[in-house]
């Protein structure tokens, strides 16, 4: 079964995420590395990873270690999505938390 990733349907899953988790949420790196983990002991752990998950997309081991925008890539988003997934990435691994990094994200879609 293929997900199709949509503006709208990912976008509603990184809202779902951010509610869930709370806008103030900071993702905690505790890994060596330059990417977010995706999943941890078997959980969603960044945003992406939770937003994928929250779309049904299983998860697959070869992700980490990678950005969102290869992720997406793969699951055939759209290059708008992309992006804007890559800079919400970016916030939450530098320490800004979920809410700024949502921002991001629309912000991306609204160029």
């Amino acid at each position: 079964m293929t997900i199709e990733i949509t503006e709208e349907n990912f976008t509603r899953a990184m809202e779902e995420a951010v509610r869930e988790r709370g806008e103030g949420y900071c993702y905690q790196e505790d890994y060596d590395g330059p990417n977010c983990k995706y999943q941890v002991d078997g959980q969603p752990a960044c945003l992406i990873g939770l937003a994928l998950d929250k779309l049904g997309v299983p998860y697959d081991e070869s992700w980490e270690h990678n950005g969102a925008s290869d992720v997406l890539g793969r699951l055939r988003a759209s290059g708008r999505v992309m992006v804007a997934a890559h800079a919400a990435q970016r916030f939450q691994d530098i320490g800004h938390p979920w809410g700024a990094a949502l921002e991001a994200y629309k912000k991306y879609l609204e160029a």
